[in-house]
């Protein structure tokens, strides 16, 4: 018997491309909603926002040692109770450290920590999915991570998600191949 769950991981791993759009609609979408997404998608992988916590994590340690080597997508539990209310900035040896003690938490716990620990207190769980989609939306518009990143807080999860269709139509008419000397009616399918 199999047993298919909206949100669950879908496929192997994602491009750096990939994780860097789905980072600029994780940021979008946080600007606009006061909450993060509850899941994202695009070209049909999906994960839940505590798989691409795990994700953008893993992403920012690589991108600090230089690989653009594709992320490998893991099936992650969600914060059981998200605490912490930090907010301020983080240096860039402190964000990258912050993503290395995540990707050990995950790691060790399969799940998403309730809240990380930094110089400017707890930074919730929720906010930790918001700073690391800015950094690596940083990296996507300027091929460099940034110096800093300023961590706000945020205390939602929404039920909808962000989907990125990137995936080009198909496009096919109904009209023969060959030259016309009269107007014709074509159907695009």
């Amino acid at each position: 018997m199999l047993i298919s769950v909206m949100g669950t991981v879908s496929a192997a791993s994602y491009t750096i491309s990939e994780v860097e759009q789905l980072s600029t609609g994780i940021k979008s979408y946080t600007e606009s909603h006061g909450n993060v997404p509850g899941y994202v998608d695009i070209s049909s992988k999906n994960s839940t926002t505590p798989s691409f916590l795990k994700t953008l994590a893993k992403t920012t340690v690589q991108l600090n040692s230089g690989s653009t080597a594709p992320v490998t997508i893991s099936s992650v539990a969600k914060a059981p109770s998200p605490s912490g209310s930090a907010t301020g900035t983080l240096y860039k040896s402190e964000y990258v450290t912050v993503a290395n003690n995540l990707n050990s938490f995950i790691n060790t716990n399969n799940r998403a920590p309730n809240y990380a620990s930094s110089s400017i207190g707890n930074i919730r769980y929720e906010s930790l999915v918001y700073t690391y989609s800015k950094v690596v939306d940083f990296y996507r518009y300027n091929d460099r991570l940034p110096n800093y990143v300023t961590v706000s807080n945020v205390a939602g999860i929404d039920s909808t998600g962000v989907v990125i269709d990137n995936v080009a139509p198909t496009v096919s008419n109904n009209l023969a191949s060959g030259s016309y000397n009269t107007i014709k009616t074509v159907w695009i399918l």
